[in-house]
């Protein structure tokens, strides 16, 4: 993705493990700068993500409040109507999208 003549402007990652080895590829292989010459989202918002070195910008997921649902939905399982429950993931901005108003030139 990043040997490409003309790189992304920005990737989202799947988890933010990704993003941070992502992040570290940019860096120390490619000689890339986050967030000036592409941006990274990541997903999960775990404990690095918010790091020195990452402050990468993530959605968190309300993981509290989708395990209970979870054992709500277990315990009044109904085999003929299954449950399904919609979350909304929330956007953590942190430094690898930039600083509010930033926008790469």
């Amino acid at each position: 993705l990043l040997n490409q003549p003309s790189p992304p402007d920005g990737v989202f990652c799947v988890t933010d493990l990704i993003a941070c080895g992502f992040i570290d590829a940019a860096r120390h292989e490619f000689g890339l700068r986050i967030p000036e010459d592409i941006r990274v989202i990541g997903f999960d918002d775990i404990d690095q993500a918010s790091w020195l070195g990452y402050q990468l910008t993530t959605f968190a997921q309300p993981l509290a409040e989708m395990a209970e649902a979870a054992c709500e939905m277990l315990l009044a399982a109904d085999a003929e109507k299954p449950a399904s429950r919609v979350f909304r993931a929330t956007l953590v901005k942190r430094g690898t999208t930039g600083p509010a108003g930033y926008s790469a030139a």
